[in-house]
């Protein structure tokens, strides 16, 4: 049993967002329908994601021997910690301490503006939309590491192979208006860099020719968040069809998409809208679109 005490501070942030007029029943029946469509929540959003995906993919299960029951793994299920390899850990780890800033894993430009054009200067506003929560969807395909990683040279490029390669993209040409993916300031790589296999699967879909030299790589590997993506892709379905805006919506009538969505923030069930609020906010490794002031003289980052 899990008890939930609102006036301890139960729910009153880690990514929850609770009507301060909600009586005990809504409350209520917002616990029992973020329990049924994703799980019982365990403290924060992110804390709650975390825990399905041990919940969907636990390490050990229970096998029949001769002489009785014993644990097992589970086949797909991560049953042990890995080492990482030297590229993508922390300065603070050990690993790290030896190793020059080239040899660190290349991040993208999470911080990064640049002077708007005059095309920009005229638009009177900008809109984004994650009508498909591609995020999720893109965490559902993800190809993620069963084993530990194993040191190669000179290694052919396998997009399907997850690891950090050393490769030189220094020749890539990519939009001049977005910052360059290949570099943590979003500027043109200069030479060599640490790069993760997504990465380079990017950088050949602009046309690049990539030729690692050296590489970490784990060789078992697989769709690890893949029923993690689909609980929460259904979660996120039955919400809003119990706030009444249908799946195809927004494909055959955006205008009336963008309509119900303004509506709910007046007409919305909100013990329904709470738990679509919270179901967004469980992804592990979501990366959250920060709103900014309109400038007339930057433009927004590109996560």
């Amino acid at each position: 049993m899990q008890l939930c005490i609102p006036a301890w501070g139960a729910l009153a942030s880690g990514g929850w967002q609770i009507p301060d007029d909600l009586g005990p029943a809504g409350l209520a029946r917002l616990l029992g329908t973020y329990a049924t469509r994703v799980l019982t929540p365990r403290g924060s959003t992110a804390v709650s994601g975390l825990e399905l995906v041990t919940a969907l993919r636990p390490p050990t299960r229970a096998v029949r021997t001769e002489t009785g029951w014993t644990s097992g793994p589970v086949e797909g299920s991560r049953t042990r910690a890995f080492d990482l390899a030297p590229p993508e850990v922390p300065d603070v780890h050990p690993l790290a301490q030896d190793r020059g800033p080239e040899q660190e894993l290349v991040t993208e430009a999470w911080d990064w503006h640049r002077e708007l054009t005059e095309r920009e200067q005229a638009a009177p506003f900008a809109v984004g939309l994650d009508v498909n929560m591609a995020f999720l969807a893109a965490a559902g395909r993800l190809t993620l590491p069963l084993s530990g990683p194993v040191h190669e040279l000179n290694p052919a490029f396998d997009k399907k192979l997850p690891g950090s390669w050393l490769a030189d993209l220094s020749h890539v040409e990519s939009d001049p208006l977005l910052p360059s993916p290949f570099t943590a300031d979003g500027s043109r790589p200069t030479g060599p860099a640490w790069y993760s296999t997504v990465k380079l699967a990017y950088a050949l879909e602009l046309g690049a020719t990539v030729q690692p030299t050296e590489a970490w790589l784990r060789h078992e590997h697989g769709p690890y968040l893949d029923p993690w993506h689909k609980r929460l892709r259904q979660a996120y379905l039955d919400t809003m069809a119990a706030l009444s805006v249908p799946l195809d919506l927004a494909d055959h009538d955006p205008l009336a998409f963008l309509d119900a969505m303004a509506a709910l923030k007046t007409t919305g069930d909100p013990a329904e809208l709470a738990v679509l609020t919270a179901r967004l906010e469980v992804h592990p490794a979501r990366v959250t679109e920060r709103q900014r002031e309109n400038r007339s003289s930057t433009a927004g980052h590109r996560g």
